[in-house]
């Protein structure tokens, strides 16, 4: 607790938190106002927080590693085991910055006065994408040295999972069109957690503007309480696999 303590009081000292929130909750406002109905603006915030929550979490934990590189080994010159180092940053950057996100988007839907019991599943989703490209961004900053590299690399999958990734499905399903490949492209949907995101959205709001290709496929697959809890498993599994990854790759990197 001593080590997360010291995390999150160094992350706290961070400006960045204070603009995702105020981002969050103008920019939710603003919506608001402009739609003037709940159910649009809630369509319109879902839609945008699928593609900007995981940009943000990339972004701010990856510069947020390659500038406590000092605190970095200063803490592994401690007699601290190099695990609790990883999982109490990988915890505090995960609490925070879902938090910030979290509390801006409720208090923009509140004060339009869209907020409604839907908002909590849009919470949840918000904060599973949060971890999911935290952890994905701390791994490949643990893998990479040079802070230009893992920033590039890290835009490049989130463009990957926002533009690339329906589009190299369809092109799968269109070559192949001859054949039942609907379950596949179903199963190929999941392996996007931005996509997955957006599907279990859709199950609750029945909103089209959230539906991707790959979505509308996986909705097939994902239909009603079961559908949810496959949803939740893959979400889980894109949240523990690049984290146990990345403390492995910690725990082996040569300082």
């Amino acid at each position: 607790m001593k080590v997360f303590k010291y995390e999150a009081l160094n992350i706290l000292r961070s400006k960045w938190l204070t603009i995702n929130f105020l981002a969050f909750a103008l920019l939710t406002w603003a919506v608001g106002r402009i739609t003037g109905d709940p159910q649009r603006t809630m369509n319109s915030v879902a839609s945008f927080s699928v593609i900007f929550v995981p940009l943000i979490a990339i972004l701010f934990s990856t510069l947020y590693w390659y500038g406590a590189e000092r605190f970095t080994h200063l803490m592994l010159t401690q007699p601290l085991p190099r695990a609790r180092l990883y999982w109490s940053r990988l915890a505090a950057i995960c609490l925070l910055l879902t938090t910030s996100t979290i509390i801006g988007l409720n208090l923009g839907l509140l004060v339009s006065g869209s907020w409604s019991l839907g908002s909590l599943l849009l919470d949840l989703v918000v904060a599973v994408l949060s971890c999911t490209f935290v952890a994905i961004s701390m791994w490949f900053c643990v893998l990479s040295n040079d802070r230009m590299r893992g920033v590039g690399i890290m835009f490049g999958l989130w463009l990957y999972f926002v533009l690339v990734h329906d589009g190299l499905v369809l092109l799968l399903l269109i070559a192949a069109r001859e054949y039942p490949l609907d379950l596949i492209g179903g199963l190929l949907g999941v392996t996007n957690p931005i996509g997955l995101a957006r599907v279990v959205l859709l199950m609750a709001n029945e909103s089209a503007l959230l539906l991707g290709h790959t979505g509308a496929l996986v909705r097939e697959v994902l239909t009603g309480m079961k559908g949810f809890l496959i949803a939740g498993g893959f979400a889980t599994i894109w949240m523990v696999i690049p984290s146990v990854f990345g403390a492995r790759s910690f725990l082996r990197r040569d300082f």
